[in-house]
């Protein structure tokens, strides 16, 4: 049975899909917005780095506070969704190199004009080696001595954004430490919780993708289980042939889900048929 066929058209990333998909689909142009936004803000810092496979998105930021908590950024022309998983690295004035794990976990938008937007994020799993560290560097501080970290650099890990009409978009990029790997298993838990009952829409971009241990590719085999679980699952996800995209195709096959999945390496054909797709939902949600 032929559900539906993609609508041929040509257009430019960054230019015109927000345009394609607002036009051609029966969802919101609110969520076709989110999603062209979205979805282009990584992509386009890929397409502008002409970042091949295995690399990630990486970009300096400034740091305002910093805690052993946390730390508060400004970036800009970056923008992240909560929850979003991320490496933060920076070097102490006395000398200490460190790179943390982190989840956005606060947003503000400082200047829509120059697309610049501050993150609370905090750290997750922060050794003890690195907690004195900080622990030093807030003493002196406090007693007035020493500098203020002030610059850093962020590699983002992953990407999960929750968008109108169960609309679910993942994103991984590079290689993710086991620790990684299971927030981001949390993460798509706590996306799931959000969307109403019925079908699914998942957009997975694994274009940039690395190789996984054993322990990371447990929690992503985790996750893609529990989309199929007791829901219908429609989407498609985009990857290249690497090692990475070989044991993610492996995981979505034995996880249940990936006949579920139409498989793209063109980042402008998958955001096509998303258009499509979800154009057609409300009859998705009566094919069994």
């Amino acid at each position: 049975m032929v559900l539906f066929t993609p609508e041929k058209k040509q257009f430019e990333i960054g230019q015109s899909v927000g345009t394609y998909i607002s036009h051609n689909t029966a969802s919101s142009p609110k969520s076709a917005e989110k999603l062209s936004q979205h979805y282009l803000n990584v992509s386009s810092f890929i397409n502008t780095n002409n970042l091949e496979s295995f690399d990630i998105v990486s970009k300096e930021v400034v740091i305002k506070d910093l805690s052993t908590i946390g730390a508060y950024i400004i970036t800009q022309r970056l923008i992240l969704s909560e929850n979003a998983g991320l490496h933060l690295e920076f070097t102490l004035p006395q000398g200490f190199h460190l790179n943390t794990f982190c989840r956005v976990n606060r947003i503000e938008k400082i200047s829509e004009l120059n697309c610049v937007y501050g993150y609370g994020v905090q750290f997750c799993g922060l050794n003890d080696m690195n907690i004195d560290f900080l622990n030093y560097y807030l003493n002196l501080l406090e007693n007035g001595q020493g500098s203020i970290v002030e610059h850093g650099r962020i590699t983002l890990c992953y990407e999960v954004t929750t968008l109108d009409n169960n609309q679910l978009f993942i994103s991984i990029l590079g290689s993710l430490h086991p620790l990684e790997s299971e927030d981001l298993e949390a993460t798509v838990g706590r996306a799931l919780a959000k969307l109403a009952t019925g079908p699914i829409l998942v957009f997975i971009d694994a274009s940039v993708i690395g190789a996984n241990s054993r322990a990371s590719l447990e929690f992503i085999h985790n996750w893609l289980e529990r989309l199929r679980h007791n829901r219908q699952v429609f989407g498609v996800m985009v990857g290249h042939e690497s090692i990475g995209f070989v044991q993610f195709r492996r995981l979505a096959r034995e996880a249940g889900i990936a006949d579920s999945l139409i498989s793209f390496t063109e980042h402008a054909n998958a955001v096509s048929f998303w258009g499509t797709l979800i154009g057609n939902a409300g009859y998705l949600s009566t094919v069994a």
